[in-house]
């Protein structure tokens, strides 16, 4: 009733999906860097990791910046690592983001899109409530979401 895209965008949204291969069962984490520590402490990647409690070793990560990525690719080598994250990205400024072209916020736009999809349909989401991205996932699929930062999703 509140997330129906219109076409063309539930089709960009379903092809980045498809695009990358994604096993049937895999893990999500919200890791945030960029403007993030303005609002909330950034959390080591090893509090993400720690709050795994299944055997499943296939992991989507939506970040905005690429270098979490190269990091969890060291620290955890017997990991699979999927995300939509370009290597160039190294986080998210909000005052960055605005005076970019409508093209690119669009393109942006629908991996971030895309990305909330798969976290939700993940078998368990462990983010930090603390951003609107984990509070809303905390929402809308409150069984399968574990917070780094908070026991539970919270309204400030």
């Amino acid at each position: 009733m509140t997330w129906k895209y219109n076409l063309g965008v539930e089709k960009e949204v379903h092809n980045l999906i498809l695009s990358l291969g994604l096993p049937s069962e895999y893990i999500g984490f919200h890791i945030r860097g960029g403007d993030k520590f303005l609002e909330h402490k950034i959390e080591p990647i090893e509090n993400y990791f720690s709050r795994n409690e299944t055997c499943i070793k296939n992991v989507f990560v939506l970040t905005d910046d690429y270098t979490v990525i190269s990091n969890i690719k060291k620290m955890y080598p017997d990991y699979s690592v999927y995300t939509l994250c370009e290597v160039s990205e190294h986080g998210y400024f909000h005052g960055d983001f605005i005076n970019q072209d409508t093209a690119y916020k669009r393109r942006k736009l629908i991996r971030l899109f895309a990305s909330i999809d798969i976290l939700a349909a993940s078998k368990l989401f462990i983010g930090t409530f603390s951003s609107n991205l984990g509070m809303y996932l905390g929402m809308r699929s409150p069984t399968i979401s574990k917070g780094v930062d908070f026991d539970n999703w919270i309204i400030w």
